[in-house]
């Protein structure tokens, strides 16, 4: 028995046989998470592994030989907090005013993210790094279900971060959210939908460096520059 999470081993977990020839038979995991049941009548069954902190978790099992059956439980409150790392990839992009146009001639967006948070209850708060590009986040999490928001500025243009809707799988983030890139005072966005890839647990929140992640070739930051000078042109008519 395990984290679905953190992979560790629960110790003083619970298995127990629901129904069946066998039902109501149940054993006790030990310090490496390993349980035995013996002896037990062949046929099918409901198994349920369940541990302090943790959903309870059932497993359909046909015995016809000795048989191993893994569980690998979700917390029931699971933290968000530490460091998460891995890159976004956008699926689609949309412009306006001032950057209208833009995303014909930057239709993508391919870069690292570094995202770390420190968690209390369902309050979530830290920052969010794509490419090099440091944001000022807080938000919440309900479940394995997070959502962040956060904006700043960079070159005379702000980024700002909506629609975060990720959640855990494993030890991983999934889903995504919708980076914008915006010129002040209403001036015109470019807005790009992105998806994690491979987002997951690195560090604790102590523990991190930016500078670990090289981001001399930042995509975000060339996006930017080119921004900028975009948003300079004069209007189309």
């Amino acid at each position: 028995m395990t984290d679905s999470i953190t992979s560790r081993a629960i110790s003083g977990g619970r298995v127990t046989i629901n129904d069946g020839p066998n039902a109501g038979r149940s054993a006790t995991t030990d310090a490496s998470g390993a349980y035995s049941l013996t002896a037990l009548t062949l046929g099918g069954f409901t198994a349920r592994g369940s541990a302090t902190g943790y959903a309870q978790l059932d497993r359909s099992v046909t015995l016809t030989q000795n048989t191993q059956a893994n569980f690998a439980l979700q917390p029931a409150n699971p933290s968000f907090a530490g460091t998460w790392s891995g890159r976004v990839r956008s699926t689609a992009c949309r412009d306006s005013g001032q950057l209208s146009g833009f995303c014909q001639s930057e239709p993508t967006l391919d870069d690292t993210l570094v995202v770390i948070l420190s968690q209390s209850g369902s309050t979530v708060t830290g920052t969010i790094n794509l490419g090099g590009i440091v944001v000022n986040a807080s938000g919440t999490a309900q479940g394995n279900q997070l959502s962040l928001s956060g904006v700043g500025p960079y070159q005379g243009l702000n980024i700002s971060y909506e629609g975060w809707a990720t959640s855990l799988s494993g030890s991983s983030m999934v889903g995504g959210f919708t980076a914008v890139i915006f010129v002040p005072n209403n001036g015109g966005s470019a807005r790009y939908d992105v998806n994690l890839v491979n987002v997951t647990r690195t560090a604790s929140v102590t523990g991190f460096l930016y500078g670990d992640f090289d981001v001399s070739d930042s995509h975000v930051r060339q996006l930017f520059e080119r921004a900028e000078s975009f948003s300079a042109k004069p209007p189309r008519h």
